[in-house]
């Protein structure tokens, strides 16, 4: 099942990884969408940060490297960006979630 329209498949960006990075380097997806290229990077040994904007997206994603990658909730950090401005709450849309 897709969760996103442009997705590509993980086989793909882990060629892709074995190319431009080395087993141990953090890999940055600020736009994670479905997070294939998260799950490459941990399938190819490298760290993964992804930033994704929408927090239903971001669910999607942890429970995708769960299932997948067979990690333990835990494992899996979400952070959410609480940027303040003037007292109120600003761009809290913003999620990272990293794999270390």
């Amino acid at each position: 099942e897709r969760i996103m329209q442009a997705e590509k498949p993980y086989q793909l960006w882990e060629q892709v990884l074995e190319f431009i990075t080395l087993p141990g380097e953090v890999v940055l997806d600020s736009f994670a969408g479905s997070g294939s290229l998260g799950i490459a990077a941990i399938n190819k040994g490298r760290c993964a940060v992804l930033i994704e904007k929408c927090k239903d997206t971001v669910q999607k994603i942890k429970d995708r490297f769960i299932d997948e990658l067979g990690l333990a909730p835990e494992k899996v950090a979400i952070y959410e960006n609480k940027t303040e401005d003037d007292g109120e709450l600003f761009n809290n849309e913003l999620v990272q979630v990293s794999l270390f």
